[in-house]
C-alpha cells in the first residue's frame, strides 16, 4: 500500500500530460483579446522595450515567463500554452501536498489527485494568464498555514514572500492575502496562541515584506503614468467600467480609439492611457447606487459561479461553516484556515466583477472540505462510492469548458492567415460589434486596429476619422453592414472577400 501512495503523484502528472496533449488540438485557438494584451507585453519585453510592457491593468509575471522562449524564436502564443501547462502541473503538485495534510485514506487521496489531474489541463487552456498562476501561489500559502505547527516570524516572512510574488501573477492575490492573514492572526490571538503584541508584530512584518516586493512595480507605474498607485490600476479601471456600463475616453478621442503605441494591435494593450475621467462609487450619489446594484448582481452571480465549480458547493460550504461553529471551542486551525479561505476568496470580487475563473482556488478547497464532511458523516464500507460520486460533480465544469473551447476562435486564425497571404498590412478598423475578435486578428496578422465602440456613427464620420489617423483598411462585417456600409462609396475599394468579411482599402486620405 505504501508503494501505491508513492505512485499517486507521478501517475497524476502523467494523466495531466496525457489529457493536455489530448485536448490541445481542440483548444489551441482559444486566443482572446486579453491574451493579445498579455502577449503584446511579453513580446515588447523580449525585444528590449521593457517600459512599454509596464502597465497598470495586466499583471506581468505570466508574460515574463515567456521572455526566454520568445527570445529563442518560439511564438509567444505557443510559449504561453507550454508555460501554462507547467503552471498547471505546479498547481497539481501543491494541491497534492495540501491534500496529504487532510486526506489519510490512500484511495481517497488518489481519487482527489486524479480528478484534479483531469480538471487542470482544461483550466490551462480556458484562461491562459493570471488566474491559474495565482492559484499556484495562494494554494502554496494555504499549504504552509496548515502544514506548520509552530508559527514563527520566519514563516510569516515566507508567506508574505509568496503573497508578493502572487501580486505579480494577479493583483487581487495580495489584497486577499492581506485579509486572510489578518483573520489568521486574529484567530490565533482569540485562541490565546498569540498575545496582541505578537499578532500585531506578525501583521506588521508581513505587510513590510509585501510592500518591499510590490513597491518596485508601483514606482515603474508612477514613472509611466505620473500617478501613484500601490497595486496598479486594475481595480480602478474595472470599477469605473462596471459602474458606468462602459468605458470613458479622453476628449480628443472621438470615433476611432487608436492603439497606445505604433504597431500595437489595439488600445487594449494599455487602456489606462486612453481613458478619461474614471468614476468611483463615491463620485456621486448615482454612482454609489449603481455600485450597490453591481454588488447585488455579483452576489447573485456568485451562486452560479460556485455551482459551476461543484453542484454541491453551497451545501459543502454551509455544512463546513456549521461544523466549524459546533467545534468553536476546540482549537482546529487547519479547518479554520480552509473554511475562512473558501468564504473570503470571492469577497473582493463582489465589489467589482466576478467570474468562475477568479475563484478557481475554491476547487481544491471544496474537494478537501467535501471529503472531510463525507468522512465525518458516512461510516460504511461503501464510502468510496459516495466519494467517487462527489468527485464526478467536479468534472461538470471542465467538461462544459472543454465543449466551449472546441475550435473556438479558429476562424480568427484563418482570417489573419488570409490577410497575411494577401499582403494586407497596416492600420485597419471595422464595423464589427465584437471588437475583441478584431484585436486577435490584428495581433495574428501583425496589424494595428483602431477600435470603434459606438453604434450610431455615420459613414461621413468614419471617413473623417480614417483620414485623421491614416487608417488604410476597413473590414466590413457582413452581418453588421447597416452600420457604415461603404460598398457604394468611391473612397473605398474592395480588395478581397473573406468568410463573413469584405476587406476595403480606403483611398480618402490619399486624395
Amino acid at each position: 500500500m505504501k508503494r501505491f501512495e508513492i505512485l499517486i503523484l507521478p501517475t497524476a502528472l502523467l494523466m495531466f500530460v496525457a489529457v493536455w496533449y489530448l485536448i490541445q488540438p481542440w483548444c489551441q485557438y482559444n486566443l482572446d483579446s486579453d491574451c493579445v494584451a498579455y502577449l503584446t507585453h511579453a513580446n515588447s519585453a523580449a525585444t528590449g522595450d521593457f517600459q512599454r510592457s509596464v502597465n497598470g491593468l495586466w499583471s506581468p509575471l505570466n508574460g515574463w515567463f515567456l521572455i526566454p522562449f520568445i527570445q529563442k524564436g518560439m511564438s509567444a502564443w505557443q510559449a504561453a500554452q507550454w508555460v501554462n501547462a507547467f503552471i498547471g502541473m505546479g498547481v497539481l503538485l501543491i494541491s497534492y501536498l495540501l491534500f496529504k495534510q487532510w486526506i489519510f485514506s490512500r484511495k481517497q487521496l488518489a481519487v482527489a489527485t486524479f480528478t484534479l489531474s483531469v480538471i487542470l489541463p482544461v483550466l490551462c487552456f480556458y484562461q491562459m494568464f493570471g488566474d491559474l498562476l495565482s492559484v499556484f501561489f495562494l494554494a502554496m500559502y494555504l499549504y504552509l498555514l496548515v502544514k506548520i505547527k509552530q508559527w514563527k516570524f520566519l514563516h510569516t516572512c515566507l508567506v508574505a514572500l509568496i503573497a508578493g510574488f502572487a501580486f505579480y501573477a494577479k493583483a487581487y492575490s495580495v489584497a486577499w492575502f492581506g485579509l486572510h492573514f489578518f483573520l489568521f492572526c486574529t484567530y490565533l490571538y482569540v485562541q490565546k496562541v498569540w498575545s496582541m503584541r505578537q499578532a500585531l508584530v506578525h501583521l506588521l512584518l508581513a505587510a513590510t515584506v509585501v510592500l518591499v516586493l510590490i513597491l518596485p512595480w508601483s514606482i515603474l507605474l508612477y514613472q509611466k503614468y505620473h500617478h501613484f498607485s500601490l497595486t496598479g490600476h486594475a481595480g480602478t479601471l474595472n470599477m469605473s467600467w462596471f459602474i458606468n456600463s462602459g468605458k470613458t475616453f479622453r476628449e480628443d478621442i472621438q470615433l476611432l480609439i487608436p492603439p497606445v503605441c505604433e504597431g500595437s494591435p489595439s488600445f487594449w494593450e494599455d487602456p489606462y492611457l486612453s481613458q478619461g475621467d474614471l468614476s468611483t462609487p463615491f463620485s456621486s450619489g448615482l454612482h454609489f447606487l449603481k455600485w450597490i446594484r453591481r454588488i447585488v448582481y455579483n452576489i447573485i452571480l456568485l451562486f452560479g459561479c460556485l455551482s459551476e465549480i461543484h453542484v454541491l458547493s453551497w451545501m459543502t460550504l454551509i455544512l463546513s461553516v456549521h461544523l466549524l461553529y459546533k467545534r468553536r471551542k476546540k482549537f482546529e486551525p487547519k479547518l479554520w484556515v480552509l473554511v475562512s479561505a473558501a468564504i473570503t476568496i470571492p469577497l473582493g470580487y463582489l465589489m467589482v466583477a466576478l467570474e468562475t475563473r477568479y475563484i478557481w482556488l475554491e476547487i481544491p478547497i471544496l474537494m478537501i472540505l467535501g471529503l472531510y464532511l463525507l468522512n465525518h458523516s458516512i461510516h460504511s464500507r461503501f464510502k468510496i462510492v459516495f466519494v467517487g460520486l462527489f468527485f464526478i460533480g467536479s468534472l461538470i465544469y471542465p467538461m462544459r469548458a472543454l465543449d466551449f473551447m472546441k475550435d473556438k476562435n479558429k476562424s480568427l486564425f484563418e482570417t489573419a492567415e488570409r490577410l497575411r497571404e494577401q499582403g494586407i498590412h497596416g492600420k485597419m478598423t471595422s464595423n464589427a460589434s465584437d471588437a475583441g475578435s478584431m484585436w486577435v486578428i490584428a495581433y495574428l496578422s501583425q496589424n494595428s486596429f483602431y477600435t470603434i465602440e459606438q453604434s450610431d456613427y455615420t459613414l461621413t464620420t468614419l471617413k473623417t476619422e480614417m483620414t485623421r489617423y491614416k487608417v488604410k483598411y476597413f473590414l466590413q462585417v457582413n452581418e453588421n453592414n447597416l452600420i457604415a456600409n461603404c460598398s457604394s462609396d468611391t473612397s473605398f475599394q474592395l480588395i478581397t472577400r473573406l468568410p463573413g468579411i469584405d476587406v476595403f482599402e480606403y483611398k480618402g486620405f490619399l486624395d
